[in-house]
């Protein structure tokens, strides 16, 4: 939103350039760029104000009225626990609250095309493309952001990942609410000592259950088990059906 003072301070509202607004009156657009900053950690972003025609606008004094969406950087990291306390204006007064944990670290967006490019593919996914145990790895690891630039972080998910001894899948017939699906069936033998304790492999699996579910066939579930191979305990979770909605 920018004040013109060459048309008696008339407020004139800037369309984003990749908006497809070019069809409408308006004859001044702004694009923004990100780049990484070359002194700090992060982001930089850049405004610049063009015609229609692309070209910049050069030789005009106007005001500019920004409305951003900001952070603190990576100041949340230097909270401890129970720091966070202090109410805001949309806070009930009959409420107090602190944090029990501490702050996660700060995941910033990645402007690499590479893992653009890996997120489409996986767009094309089948559960017949999971049920190869390098595979699964493979993908798992691509929706772990925030190993991406920490690499302790990368280390934890690779040894999780390598956790994962085998993987069998073989098709199942059940009846569920007394309907007959047909659906697949995944067993993983994993090493407990890759995780920190049982209840983050047990954690694991739940996410893995609700993954499962997202690449199944329409009109058919998924039955996950995980054995614990250092005291063989199993780990169930029922049939689910699929997440995949008709065209």
């Amino acid at each position: 939103m920018i004040k013109d003072p060459s048309r008696n301070n008339r407020i004139q509202q800037y369309s984003n350039f990749e908006s497809f607004a070019h069809n409408n009156t308006s004859t001044r657009f702004y694009k923004s760029v990100i780049k990484e900053s070359v002194e700090e950690d992060g982001y930089e972003y850049y405004v610049s104000f063009v015609s229609r025609e692309h070209k910049n606008l050069e030789g005009i004094r106007e005001t500019i009225s920004i409305n951003l969406k900001c952070t603190n950087h990576n100041l949340p990291e230097l909270l401890g626990i129970g720091d966070i306390c202090m109410p805001s204006q949309n806070t009930p007064s009959y409420i107090e609250f602190k944090n029990i944990t501490l702050p996660i670290k700060t995941v910033r967006p990645i402007l690499d095309e590479k893992l653009h490019w890996k997120l489409i593919s996986n767009l094309s996914l089948n559960y017949l493309s999971l049920t190869h145990l390098d595979v699964l790895r493979d993908v798992l690891s691509t929706y772990d952001f925030p190993a991406i630039n920490d690499i302790q972080a990368r280390r934890r998910t690779e040894k999780r990942l390598s956790g994962i001894e085998s993987l069998e899948t073989k098709k199942s017939d059940r009846i569920i609410k007394g309907i007959i699906y047909r659906g697949q069936k995944s067993t993983l033998r994993i090493d407990s000592n890759t995780f920190l304790c049982e209840g983050e492999l047990f954690l694991f699996g739940a996410i893995l259950s609700e993954f499962f579910r997202l690449y199944g066939t329409i009109n058919s579930f998924h039955f996950l088990e995980v054995i614990n191979t250092n005291n063989n305990e199993t780990f169930k979770w029922e049939q689910k059906i699929s997440l995949q909605n008709m065209i």
